[in-house]
């Protein structure tokens, strides 16, 4: 038998169940909704089934998070006039709505049409509600619809539930293979930026992000963002002031972070955030044997609430845990290399300036000695140029010596070394004084050499390049660390220095090997000072 409301249906594209009939259209509903694959899915299929089982014109369907807010939302047909629509469509409403333990019928009331409201309760995170609703000329919604409704609304929430585990599985396969495909980038390359940028790639497919970037620590106390995904490519490059930043706080932490709003955030950057167009992040420090070597950031969930979930953080801390594995090899494989590249140079070093000591000096030596039995041919006068000639040569082949390898870093250690040198420098016309304390036992010798290497290249820059009087040389030795510095008077630091000039790359190339730290700024002389950190192993 058919009733009042049933006789009114007006949505000619959803054939309404009557009578004996709903049994199986429950039955039906049921089967559909078992084989939605997600939440979405779901939401369609069960407003689509309320429509048809109560002949409503118009249902809505969301579902709500633990904290309130309206994670997935649907609708089918054109929504009822009147102020009680608008008011139960509003967002807050739905999410007090959700929460209700009853199906809840409205009749019709002045302009506004009826209601039917028919909470879905979760076991997981939140919960759902479907509202069923007709304009105010249609008649009341009756039991019988109310009871087809809660069966619907018990196969809807095991429909969501089952949903939500099918795209959690997905996640989780993606991400394996996501990992999986970073792990043999790793194996097969040791290209650190096209590994980091493979990381922001997946990372942001998987959370749906609209930006990732890795940003690592520059050498002038910014960190730098080195690979970006969702962002244009000229970002690349860009400086974060690490210290007034939310990076630098999470690295300093070393823990993640989930910011819900950025603008809200006292520690955010928000020149940098603007920038960027960040309205909330997650934070993730890449870390390597507890220290923090830079940061995993991903901002923006492509939603209508751009916050990052508990489970997206997990994602993004996993994806961190890569790249600072990227890293970390790759700047082994490169300290590896450079310090092949240095022990090779030193070998040859010394071979060559063992050659020049004792071939070609010995050389030049017997050539002075056999220009004296020539004296009584030629005369002495006439051989003056020719003997002049072969001691300058011979001046300069030990000083070429002396710069290749110095014996006396072999033989006495590094004090004697720098002090041989500054005679040298000296002989120049360049004042340079030597201090040295706690050095009285000698150091190893890659630590030796690095410290010689250092102090050569400083004091060759100030002689070239300063037009200084004089310059001061200082070695240390306390707890397990080795410290230098050399400083000059002459006319201080150019306003722009690139990093391949005077040297300086291969000076922070030496001290990264050994664990160290080099900072080059304005001496309190007037000119430059280089200040060096290198530590020693445990005696």
């Amino acid at each position: 038998m058919m009733t009042t409301r049933q006789v009114h249906a007006r949505d000619e594209d959803v054939p309404e169940v009557v009578g004996s009939a709903r049994p199986y259209a429950l039955v039906a509903a049921g089967l559909s909704l078992a084989e939605a694959l997600s939440p979405d899915d779901a939401l369609e299929r069960a407003l689509r089934a309320g429509t048809e089982l109560t002949g409503a014109t118009y249902a809505l369907g969301c579902v709500v998070g633990r904290n309130g807010h309206v994670e997935l939302r649907h609708e089918r047909g054109e929504r009822p006039a009147g102020a009680r629509w608008a008011r139960l469509v509003a967002p807050t409403e739905l999410a007090a709505l959700a929460t209700d333990p009853q199906p809840t019928r409205l009749p019709p009331d002045g302009d506004d049409g009826p209601a039917l409201i028919v909470p879905v309760h979760l076991r997981g995170d939140g919960d759902a509600v479907l509202l069923l609703g007709d304009e105010a000329d249609r008649p009341a919604f009756e039991q019988t619809d109310e009871d087809a409704a809660a069966l619907l609304a018990a196969h809807v929430g095991i429909a969501i539930e089952n949903g939500r585990r099918y795209v959690a599985a997905q996640r989780w396969v993606r991400r394996i293979e996501s990992v999986d495909e970073i792990v043999s980038a790793l194996l097969q390359t040791f290209d650190l930026d096209e590994v980091l940028q493979l990381v922001c790639d997946r990372l942001r497919e998987l959370v749906k992000a609209r930006l990732v970037f890795v940003a690592l620590p520059g050498p002038d106390g910014h960190v730098v963002l080195r690979a970006i995904s969702g962002g244009p490519a000229s970002f690349v490059g860009l400086r974060v002031d690490r210290h007034g930043s939310k990076l630098g706080a999470a690295m300093r932490r070393r823990t993640p972070e989930r910011i819900d709003s950025v603008i809200d955030d006292a520690e955010i950057d928000q020149v940098a955030a603007r920038r960027l167009g960040v309205r909330a992040a997650i934070v993730a420090p890449l870390l390597v044997r507890d220290e923090a070597i830079g940061a995993l950031v991903v901002a923006d969930r492509l939603a209508p609430d751009a916050r990052f979930s508990d489970e997206d953080v997990r994602v993004a801390v996993a994806f961190a845990e890569r790249a600072a594995v990227a890293i970390d090899l790759g700047e082994r494989v490169t300290r590896d290399t450079v310090q092949r590249i240095v022990e090779a140079e030193e070998t040859e070093r010394r071979r060559l300036a063992r050659e020049l000591h004792d071939e070609t000096g010995q050389a030049l030596t017997t050539i002075l000695l056999g220009l004296r039995s020539l004296e009584e041919v030629a005369g002495p006068e006439a051989l003056e140029p020719v003997r002049e000639h072969v001691r300058r040569a011979l001046r300069d082949v030990r000083r070429l010596a002396v710069e290749l390898r110095p014996a006396a870093l072999d033989d006495f250690g590094l004090v004697a070394a720098v002090e041989r040198l500054a005679r040298q420098h000296r002989d120049g016309g360049l004042e340079v004084e030597v201090s040295a304390s706690g050095l009285a036992e000698r150091l190893p010798p890659s630590i030796e050499t690095t410290a010689y290497r250092l102090v050569q290249e400083a004091l060759t820059n100030v002689a070239r390049h300063a037009q200084a009087r004089a310059a001061r040389v200082r070695l240390a030795v306390g707890g397990d660390v080795l410290a230098l510095q050399v400083e000059d008077d002459g006319r201080g630091l150019p306003d722009e220095v690139r990093e391949g000039a005077m040297g300086l790359a291969s000076m922070r190339e030496r001290v990264a090997l050994l664990g160290g730290r080099l900072a080059i700024d304005r001496s309190p002389l007037g000119g430059v000072r280089v200040t060096a950190e290198l530590k020693l192993p445990p005696r």
